[in-house]
């Protein structure tokens, strides 16, 4: 039985991050293998380091700069740039295919081109066949310059579809190209940065409307044409912004982006995904983002404290936060998950030395009383606070990820004790009878002791009965302090040997 075009390219869909499964499908028949073309296309570059072919991104270059036009050629050929037409054309227009367009892609083709192709120039005058005149400029970088707008004309020409675009390049005003309007027309996602000039970002504003996902990679100063571009979207979602610059009061540059926070306040009913980190905590006002009232995502990664964004604001809807590299008062945080609405899945935090210890026994008890849908953790052990430890495991039923980490400031710490804490998960499992912990990974963190001798009957019991295996991640800190035990490793890689955990990583 055929089935329908629409059914293929649905079911084939499923295969889409399966290279070997969808090349199988070329082999079918015409119809598979056309389906399958274009899924393997719309997004090369994700099979460069995943196929076993060392060669496999130049091969995916060398074959889109084969569909360079004459037009281009013959620019390029003036330039001492010889591109060799290709015996027999391609049996699909893979251009064509593209939907995603990346900078440094674009940067590795100028690359190829550059130098497997140019020719010597100077056997090429002593030739019959040379050009008929030399170089008007014989400047390099002049002719990296129309290589690099070659390879942009062929894909803004030749990609009606693209979805996704990096845009970094301030020489390559692309969306004042011969058919921008068209190719840029319905992109769902644009990394750009505040380098680009404002008219540059004034013209992509035209065309391009309904972006969902906007990210800004360096955002170095206010740029009325980034803020431009943001506030004419139509279904922005996702907006991400890393920040760069400095809090020199004489600098009033780089004190704050008020035009594009401004533009950002314009989105605030219908963000739902944020994301800020960079050097410059201060470049986007904490008012602003607290007036994202629909927020479920939020992800900050300064390389600072960060409690301004946390103090104050009240997120119901939030489902994920995430704080990477950044430290924040315990007691702000816990203060910020009490007031959200009951929704949280997701908080994870690199477990940082924490100055207020005492606030670990408040922290887990809020996480129990607000965060009942919880399914990723990340909290501290300590048996003379275990009461409040089991709180959360006993409230929190639908708990799957948990990175805990042992109590430890600058002044002084706490070793976590592992055979402590899987006494406490059995007393834990002993309470719910009938029921059992949904528990599939635990990250440990910091100093630890432990002998390993509790935690083999652990997952032997689990083991036996027929729950899924434990994955375990163990800090390089935590490893370090139990150098004295020479079988350590021997031990976890026996225990994953014997399917009592699934994966083993140690960091």
């Amino acid at each position: 039985m055929l089935l329908s075009l629409e059914i293929l390219k649905e079911v084939l869909e499923y295969l889409q991050d399966d290279l070997i499964s969808l090349i199988s499908c070329l082999l079918v028949n015409k119809q598979w293998s056309q389906v399958a073309v274009e899924i393997i296309w719309k997004d090369p570059w994700r099979f460069q380091y995943r196929c076993g072919n060392k060669n496999a991104k130049l091969e995916i270059l060398s074959m889109l700069i084969s569909f360079l036009p004459k037009e281009s050629r013959d620019i390029l050929k003036e330039r001492d740039i010889i591109i060799p037409q290709v015996d027999s054309p391609p049996m699909y227009d893979y251009v064509g295919l593209c939907q995603f367009l990346e900078f440094s892609n674009v940067h590795e083709m100028v690359k190829i081109i550059s130098t497997s192709f140019k020719c010597d120039s100077t056997n090429s005058l002593n030739s019959s066949n040379s050009r008929s005149s030399t170089l008007i400029c014989d400047s390099e970088a002049y002719t990296i310059y129309l290589i690099k707008q070659e390879i942009y004309k062929l894909f803004i020409n030749g990609c009606p579809k693209l979805k996704y675009l990096s845009f970094h390049d301030v020489d390559a005003p692309l969306p004042f190209f011969e058919g921008a309007e068209n190719c840029f027309l319905n992109l769902y996602e644009l990394h750009c940065d505040t380098k680009l000039l404002p008219g540059t970002l004034y013209r992509m504003a035209q065309i391009c409307q309904n972006l969902e996902r906007l990210i800004v990679e360096e955002c170095c100063y206010d740029n009325d044409g980034l803020a431009t571009l943001i506030e004419v979207q139509k279904k922005l979602r996702y907006l991400k912004i890393i920040t760069k610059g400095n809090d020199d009061p004489g600098n009033s540059r780089y004190n704050r982006y008020l035009r594009i926070a401004g533009a950002i306040s314009t989105h605030a009913q219908t963000l739902i995904n944020f994301s800020i980190g960079g050097n410059f905590i201060k470049a986007i006002p904490p008012v602003t983002i607290a007036t994202f009232e629909n927020l479920q995502i939020l992800k900050i990664t300064f390389q600072g404290k960060h409690e301004d964004i946390l103090k104050y604001a009240t997120f119901p809807q939030l489902r994920v936060l995430e704080c990477d590299r950044v430290t924040s008062p315990l007691d702000i945080l816990i203060g910020f998950i009490g007031r959200t609405g009951g929704f949280i899945e997701k908080i994870s935090f690199d477990v940082n030395a924490v100055s207020e210890l005492s606030l670990i026994p408040l922290y887990n008890q809020t996480i129990a009383r607000c965060c009942p849908k919880i399914h990723y953790l990340t909290t501290w052990f300590n048996y003379d606070d275990v009461t409040e430890f089991k709180q959360v495991l006993l409230a929190c039923s639908e708990l799957q990820h948990l990175t805990v980490g042992s109590y430890e400031n600058e002044d002084e710490h706490y070793d976590a004790n592992l055979d402590e804490f899987i006494l406490t998960l059995e007393e834990i499992e002993k309470e719910l009878s009938s029921e059992s912990l949904n528990l599939s990974r635990f990250e440990f963190r910091f100093i630890w002791q432990a002998r390993f001798t509790l935690l083999e009957n652990y997952l032997q019991k689990r083991k036996e009965k027929c729950q899924k295996p434990l994955s375990l991640y163990f800090s390089s800190s935590f490893i370090s302090s139990l150098r004295e035990d020479n079988d350590i490793f021997s031990k976890l890689e026996q225990f994953k040997n014997e399917g009592l955990i699934k994966d083993l990583e140690i960091g």
